[in-house]
Order: C-alpha cells, then sequence, then structure tokens
C-alpha cells in the first residue's frame, strides 16, 4: 500500500528529490521550501501477480490430444510418467512466454 507524506508547514503532498551534494533521498514540498529525509529509499514498488486467466482454456482433455508433444517428465500429483506439453504467451507484452504440461493420467496441469 502506497504511503504518501505531507508538508507540516502548508499540508501539501511532499515529493521525493534527490540532493546531490550529499547523495540522499528527500521528500520535498513543491509549494514551499519544506523537506525532509526519506526514511525509506523504495518510493514505489511494482507487484506483479500471475492470475488464473493466463491458464484460461487450458483443460484436462489435453492430455487426449494427438497433435501435442508427448514427454515423460514426471506428475507431482500422481507421479505420472507421460504427459503433453506446450507453449502459452501470457495476454500482456511484459508477460513471458510459459511451457505447462498436463498429465496423460490424472489431467493435472503443472
Amino acid at each position: 500500500m502506497a504511503t504518501f507524506h505531507y508538508c507540516i508547514e502548508c499540508n501539501n503532498m511532499l515529493y521525493p528529490k534527490e540532493e546531490k551534494s550529499q547523495k540522499r533521498l528527500l521528500y520535498a514540498c513543491r509549494n514551499c521550501d519544506y523537506s525532509e529525509v526519506a526514511k525509506n529509499l523504495c518510493i514505489f514498488r511494482n507487484e506483479l501477480r500471475s492470475s488464473l486467466v493466463e491458464t484460461v482454456g487450458i483443460t484436462a482433455d489435453l492430455g487426449s490430444d494427438p497433435t501435442l508433444p508427448r514427454s515423460n517428465k514426471e506428475c507431482p500429483s500422481c507421479h505420472g510418467r507421460e504427459s503433453v506439453f506446450f507453449h502459452l504467451q501470457g495476454k500482456s507484452a511484459e508477460t513471458k512466454m510459459s511451457l505447462h504440461y498436463v498429465c496423460v493420467n490424472c489431467g493435472k496441469v503443472y
């Protein structure tokens, strides 16, 4: 959750600013001369979470598809030794292509 800092003199929001001479991070007011040293050097954190939406369309019956390549990778659920695999590109441009396996024995996607 974002934490906002406010000026104690004029109650406006403080913005991150670099003090180049001392090489430190400050929060400075744009309306007056007030500034304070930042306690935490992280001013923004972007958390990416993968969602189940990216695996929509992957069903257990993919194991019976004869056009998919086969592998002998062990299933983490039933320890079966036969699975099919395929590459899946996420919907957004930033996501990487991922490799998915489907167990032929139990249908588990891993």
